[in-house]
């Protein structure tokens, strides 16, 4: 079974991509229901903490962000690693 996952810039499913996005989503859900006071019967959503959405939201978009760097550093390293020794053989 494939999960869903969003596609990220570089033409891969990503798992971070699609918590983060998710994560995003969520808290401004939370944020415009609570603005609105929706509520259904005797059920209302609860006020919106900043508090509380921050630390859902951040370690979220921590895990996208890092792992777009880690990525980076990586394709980085292996470019070097494959040119270098390489190139002073062909010399």
């Amino acid at each position: 079974m494939q999960f869903p996952f969003l596609v990220d810039t570089s033409g891969k499913r990503s798992a971070s991509l699609t918590l983060s996005a998710t994560a995003f989503l969520l808290v401004s859900l939370w944020f415009l229901l609570s603005f609105l006071s929706f509520g259904i019967g005797s059920w209302k959503v609860k006020e919106f903490s900043e508090t509380a959405a921050m630390s859902y939201l951040i370690p979220c978009m921590a895990l996208y962000f890092g792992r777009r760097v880690a990525d980076k550093r990586t394709e980085q390293t292996k470019d070097k690693t494959d040119e270098g020794p390489q190139k002073e053989l062909e010399r």
